[in-house]
């Protein structure tokens, strides 16, 4: 029982790293749209 508990621990530790993981390439991603439409406002 407790080996289970300790493995759904694990795997909610793993998810909950790979989502934070996908929120920071988002994050990096629109930082980089966002870079990329202020230059191009420039250009126009």
């Amino acid at each position: 029982m407790q080996w289970g508990d300790k493995r759904s621990e694990k795997q909610e530790v793993a998810a909950y790293f790979q989502c934070r993981r996908v929120w920071v390439i988002m994050a990096k991603v629109k930082e980089y749209l966002d870079f990329i439409i202020c230059n191009f406002k420039n250009i126009l």
